[in-house]
């Protein structure tokens, strides 16, 4: 998510996708010259148009064929979870969720991330809403935060919770809406306090201009 964040800025858009372009030519390694793509596709999708949506589908499509041949759970994961962003991107719900899914069952028993598991899960959660299974996705999406509490993970806390915003918006839950909305204020500026916390340490400045 928080690449994804990063990668709103068009500029850096532009660099970062150029950037592993270039990459994939300096390596005869297959893996990572998919991953190189697999990550400029992540670009394209952060630029939000059709044009770019099909270029991206350009990249992840070569990835996603042939990533059982020559890329690990790791990798595979990572490929997956592009390729059913690309879906929902295109306005194939059903299909992003049963790609996604397949990638969860890989996160969960091979990988065994935890935090993959928990950003699988808010992604199904907000399939789940879309194609207006509010049950479902409300138990996936307590799960989904359940883990991400756990991990302390909390940009994927307020990723959750602004689904959760959506789901009782749609169900009309007045009152949970308002508290969900509360909860994750305080969850915003309890992010905006540590990050402000780590910008005024000089070792932490020194991480992010290396």
């Amino acid at each position: 998510m928080l690449l994804l964040q990063f990668l709103e800025n068009k500029v850096a858009v532009e660099l970062t996708r150029s950037e592993f372009v270039d990459a994939q030519e300096l390596t005869d390694s297959k893996s990572i010259q998919s991953m190189c793509q697999v990550y400029a596709a992540v670009s394209f999708l952060c630029k939000g148009d059709a044009e770019s949506s099909s270029q991206a589908l350009e990249l992840v499509g070569p990835a996603y064929r042939t990533m059982d041949t020559f890329v690990g759970v790791r990798e595979k994961t990572c490929i997956v979870f592009v390729y059913g962003l690309l879906l929902m991107r295109q306005h194939n719900p059903q299909e992003a969720r049963n790609r996604l899914a397949s990638g969860l069952r890989i996160a969960h028993q091979q990988l065994g991330n935890i935090q993959l598991v928990s950003q699988y899960l808010t992604i199904l959660g907000t399939l789940a809403l879309q194609l207006h299974d509010a049950g479902q996705a409300r138990e996936i999406l307590k799960s989904s935060l359940t883990l991400a509490k756990t991990l302390y993970d909390i940009p994927t806390q307020m990723w959750i919770l602004s689904v959760f915003t959506e789901l009782y918006r749609e169900v009309e839950e007045k009152g949970n809406e308002m508290e969900n909305a509360e909860y994750e204020k305080k969850k915003e500026d309890d992010l905006r306090r540590r990050l402000n916390e780590a910008h005024s340490h000089a070792f932490h400045q020194e991480l992010v201009c290396l």
